[in-house]
């Protein structure tokens, strides 16, 4: 995915100006690799509670800065880098429902993310908000293709007459955004205009399929490069700062032809 690439480059880019060395940790990387790392500090982007690697990591006492929150059952970090996803989320939804569309529904990853978690809170209260009934459909990250097909396929069809029709979806991610795309025509749907289809992640990608994808601009590289700051500011107090050291990056919703629908 696009965004995990562009913030590592960030994480570089300031690391390089400082003249630091940046590791990458591969997934592969065994148990006792992990347990013996030998780094000044860790950066961990989109933490989540069931990552083993995270648990070994956190069991070094290294410092920790989190892009995103640490989930609450895990140590806290030194650091975190934020970006407000709720305000993101209900500008979508606004947009949405100013195109006629009533009855948005989420597709999300089944990995619980604090990012996802914030996202779905915002999507559940707009829909009260509206008198909407949320209808939520979960995408594995492992099998993103086939499990997205399978979320849209349930979003889209089905026999019951009491559920209204899904007129919107809100994919989490830009690779689960393009599986709605390619799968809403082989269930009979034109995107921008039957439904409307917004990503909560952008990439370069989604600017150029057809119809171009409503998308949410993280900022991924000025993300990836405040994590190294904080991570910078961490190490130089040392033991001197006890309290949490939280940067928040501005994100902005970049509105195309998939959210362009049939305005009231």
């Amino acid at each position: 995915m696009s965004y995990y690439m562009e913030a590592t480059f960030g994480v570089i880019d300031r690391a390089e100006a400082s003249g630091r060395v940046v590791t990458l940790i591969p997934h592969s990387l065994e148990e006792t690799g992990r347990r013996r790392l030998n780094a000044d500090g860790i950066i961990a982007f989109d933490p989540s509670p069931d990552d083993p690697m995270l648990a070994d990591l956190l069991e070094t006492g290294l410092p920790l800065v989190s892009g995103e929150r640490m989930p609450a059952e895990l140590s806290a970090p030194r650091g975190q880098v934020v970006s407000d996803h709720s305000a993101s989320t209900r500008e979508i939804l606004d947009s949405f429902a100013a195109a006629g569309a009533t009855c948005p529904a989420l597709i999300t990853p089944q990995e619980q993310m604090t990012w996802v978690l914030e996202v779905e809170a915002a999507y559940r209260q707009w829909c009260e908000t509206q008198g909407v009934a949320p209808r939520l459909e979960v995408a594995s990250l492992e099998d993103i293709a086939e499990s997205t097909r399978r979320a849209t396929r349930a979003l889209l069809t089905g026999d019951d007459s009491e559920t209204p029709i899904v007129d919107a979806i809100l994919a989490l991610t830009d690779g689960s955004v393009l599986n709605v795309v390619t799968s809403a025509a082989e269930f009979g749907r034109s995107v921008g205009e039957d439904l409307l289809i917004a990503a909560a992640v952008d990439s370069p990608v989604l600017g150029y399929t057809d119809p171009a994808v409503t998308a949410v601009d993280l900022r991924p590289r000025e993300f990836g490069r405040t994590c190294m700051s904080v991570m910078e500011r961490v190490l130089e107090a040392g033991d001197a700062e006890t309290g949490l050291i939280t940067e928040v990056v501005g994100t902005r919703v970049t509105h195309r032809a998939s959210t362009a629908g049939r305005r009231r």
